[in-house]
């Protein structure tokens, strides 16, 4: 990437001089996005302050954000024919292994059988 840098001697002359990429530690992109969202800056203006682009810090939003579902994720492999199924009041007959409310009066069930 290139810059375009005007000099002082000639307002018409433009000068390309190299971008230094700066290359940041995992702990460093988290430590920014803490940052970001404590700030009181658009994310925009926080990325100008910082000199890092936008797209930058949304990659590293998406990678913690992953890092963060993966931990919070349960296995629950149990074999079905092991488990013990529920009941639903409103559907007697069938035998549930999975019950989800996912709001919105919607609910997920998986049957045993």
């Amino acid at each position: 990437m290139t810059s375009t840098t005007t000099t002082t001697d000639s307002p018409t002359s433009t000068i390309k001089t190299p971008r230094t990429k700066v290359m940041r530690s995992k702990m460093q992109w988290k430590t920014l996005l803490d940052e970001s969202r404590s700030s009181e800056l658009t994310k925009t203006d926080f990325c100008k302050m910082h000199k890092i682009s936008a797209g930058s810090l949304h990659k590293w939003q998406k990678y913690f954000d992953l890092q963060h579902a993966e931990a919070e994720f349960i296995d629950i492999t149990e074999p079905l024919n092991q488990a013990k199924s529920a009941q639903p009041v409103h559907a007697r007959e069938y035998q549930w292994q999975v019950e989800l409310e996912l709001g919105s009066g919607v609910i997920l069930r998986v049957r045993t059988h």
